[in-house]
């Protein structure tokens, strides 16, 4: 959490928060993965944090990759899949949201 908050300049980042959705850029997602790999000593693609844009679920990816030799256990891929598509649903409806208060804003304006 303390790579993310210093990248995007913000004192608390949690573990479900998107990297995307909280002012992450491809410019700072370079950023994190330089920061990891230093800090860590963990080598990641930047495809890596847009499948995985929360800390917990890079994680995950990060933990399952260090028990399996060909990257993510089953069970670990399992459970990344599963985080992903909870993500996706909470974002798409974040989305939503947003929209209808966009149309709202415009109607009303």
């Amino acid at each position: 959490m303390n790579i993310w908050s210093k990248v995007l300049g913000r004192p608390r980042i949690g573990m479900n928060d998107n990297f995307f959705e909280a002012g992450g850029t491809s410019l700072r997602a370079v950023q994190v993965i330089a920061m990891i790999k230093k800090e860590l000593k963990k080598t990641l693609s930047i495809v890596t944090l847009f499948e995985c844009p929360t800390i917990r679920l890079l994680g995950a990816k990060l933990n399952a990759a260090a028990y399996s030799p060909q990257g993510a256990s089953n069970a670990g891929a399992a459970e990344i899949r599963g985080q992903q598509r909870r993500h996706k649903t909470i974002g798409r409806r974040t989305r939503q949201l947003q929209l209808k208060e966009d149309i709202h804003v415009v109607k009303s304006g």
